[in-house]
């Protein structure tokens, strides 16, 4: 039916206040959308960035004005409209619905003490506001509301499309230590029999240090290992290390103490 006006009479709300890639707006800035943008169009953004979207709102915007459209936002112009309501809506509410309960939510605790003190305001009782944290449970039966024992863990979830039930804690741990010093793998070969070192040990860095920088330190590495397996192999059954807890223990140490920082250390040990 938009085609049936001419332009000027013709007025669009849309969504994409914060530049979404999925909104509408996003779509149409680029030209991707049946809402196209013709030379002389104005579109007003009636709101300001949330801090951490100004990148694409600003994207959002510069792709629309390179359409040809006036681009009206509260930097240039008083054009934003709260999405938040006022006290007066809040209380408003509160009268059409009457309900036995109250439950602030979606803000801090700044924020829910503001509204708990306005429905105080109103004669509601301080009983009638509920205050729950992440993990807490609420029954209600109809009549009455009671607080639950809460779930046995409660907060963000870290979900990357693989893993069910969310990234666990250990899992960030180690993509931490690897963002923060890169990975070192050291291979080697093993005698099953008498524990010599048939060959290695090698190694191969991600992250860490360039090849040309790390040669040296990776020779003294080789050496540390060497010798720290002979003195192992001398060592009664009960006592003697995993070869691999050998190395790790010594390159970690190693590489510590000659550059200050903690690389995740993988060693690989193959018997033949």
């Amino acid at each position: 039916e938009m085609d049936e006006y001419p332009p000027h009479k013709v007025a669009v709300l849309v969504s994409g206040s914060q530049g979404e890639p999925l909104s509408v707006l996003s779509q149409v800035a680029r030209d991707s959308h049946r809402i196209r943008i013709q030379p002389g169009d104005t579109v007003i953004l009636s709101s300001t960035p949330i801090p951490g979207n100004e990148e694409d709102v600003w994207r959002t915007v510069n792709r629309l004005i390179r359409l040809g459209a006036r681009v009206v936002y509260d930097m240039i112009t008083p054009v934003h409209a709260s999405g938040h309501a006022s006290q007066e809506e809040l209380k408003l509410v509160y009268s059409l619905l009457r309900p036995l309960y109250v439950i602030p939510f979606h803000g801090e605790p700044r924020m829910m003490q503001a509204y708990t003190e306005i429905l105080i305001g109103m004669g509601v009782p301080r009983d009638s506001v509920i205050w729950l944290e992440n993990g807490d449970r609420l029954g209600l039966d109809g009549t009455s509301a009671k607080i639950l024992e809460p779930i046995p863990s409660a907060g963000s979830i870290l979900v990357d499309g693989l893993s069910e039930g969310g990234v666990s804690d250990a899992v960030l741990r180690d993509r931490r230590y690897l963002a923060l010093g890169g990975t070192v793998i050291v291979t080697l070969t093993l005698d099953a029999a008498t524990g010599a070192v048939v060959s290695g040990p090698e190694f191969v860095a991600r992250g860490f240090m360039d090849e040309a920088s790390a040669a040296g330190l990776f020779e003294e590495a080789a050496e540390l290992v060497l010798r720290a397996l002979n003195e192992e192999a001398g060592e009664d059954d009960l006592e003697r290390e995993a070869p691999a807890a050998v190395v790790h223990a010594t390159v970690s140490r190693l590489l510590r103490r000659r550059t200050g920082r903690r690389p995740v250390v993988v060693p690989i040990v193959v018997e033949v």
